[in-house]
């Protein structure tokens, strides 16, 4: 490992990483966030994202994981105050070991290509900036293809999000920048996709209805509700598999998803969604009257609900 830098006191650069672990317009102003964890940076670096400049606590002894990430990047490295560490641990819900700075690299629509059994979770309102990572977690774990987080939610960058996803963040990485209309959109004119939305409103089960097709499926905190535009715009609104117990957007996720999979499994495996790199694909997705969506641009990531 090259000699690091040491951050003891809140110097400037100190004062940067706080501010991007706690504000979604710094996050979007330096087009910088946060991600911990040795083998959640590991994974973020092996797929590509950029790292600004890596962190690590100067108190305990570091893991072999965590050594070898500081062996081998080319970013600056810092050494942190184990009381500054801390402090910095309340954003993500533990003390990080280490902590990555890495480069925004959002996901066009353009890059996702449905097929036949195509899957993707769109999460709504939640509770909890944990429930929006265990939410794209989850959705990893079970087969989904892609996760939307529409704008009434938590901002998925946001340490505590990000740190309940892990490795799924980058390996399913969230989409995010886009509108309902923008996405209903592209799915009823790219793939064909139909919108499925999970609510109390529902008056039939997921188990009644023919979720063969590609899907979109509409998730949020019982307690909260789907945004009306979403009820809207749906093709089907179910009942939650739980009615009345307030699931969160998690726990949605959790049942629904393997029912969706066991309606398909007399059918032949499908391959997964590519995401190629964004030169190989459209850079923009124009709404239904021709113009850009206005959410695309790094300005977005601060328009979230919550941060």
């Amino acid at each position: 490992m090259r000699a690091p830098q040491w951050i003891t006191t809140r110097n400037e650069v100190w004062t940067v990483v706080e501010q991007l672990a706690d504000s979604g317009e710094h996050r979007a102003r330096n087009a910088n966030f946060l991600a911990d964890g040795a083998e959640t940076v590991r994974v973020a670096l092996e797929r590509g994202w950029r790292p600004a400049a890596l962190l690590f606590n100067s108190g305990p002894g570091l893991t072999e994981d965590a050594r070898d990430i500081l062996d081998r990047t080319e970013a600056p490295i810092y050494a942190v105050a184990p009381e500054l560490m801390a402090q910095l641990g309340g954003r993500f819900g533990s003390i990080p070991e280490i902590v990555a700075v890495l480069v925004y690299r959002p996901i066009d629509l353009g890059q996702i290509r449905p097929h036949d059994e195509f899957t993707a979770v769109v999460c709504g309102p939640v509770a909890d900036p944990a429930t929006v990572g265990a939410t794209m977690r989850t959705a990893h774990a079970l087969g989904a293809d892609a996760v939307f987080i529409d704008p009434t939610s938590y901002d998925p960058y946001a340490p505590r999000a990000l740190h309940a996803a892990g490795e799924a963040f980058f390996t399913l990485p969230p989409v995010i920048g886009y509108g309902r209309e923008q996405i209903l959109h592209w799915g009823r004119s790219v793939g064909g996709l139909t919108v499925v939305a999970v609510a109390s409103q529902g008056s039939t089960g997921l188990a009644e209805v023919d979720v063969k097709g590609p899907k979109l499926v509409v998730v949020a905190d019982e307690r909260l509700g789907i945004p009306e535009p979403w009820l809207r715009a749906a093709d089907i609104v179910v009942s939650s598999p739980a009615a009345g117990a307030g699931l969160d957007a998690t726990a949605l996720t959790a049942m629904c998803l393997p029912e969706v999979k066991k309606q398909r499994q007399a059918a032949p495996a499908a391959p997964p969604t590519a995401f190629p790199e964004p030169d190989d694909a459209d850079s923009a997705v124009e709404d239904a009257d021709g113009t850009e969506d206005e959410y695309r641009s790094v300005n977005y990531y601060a328009k979230f609900r919550r941060n």
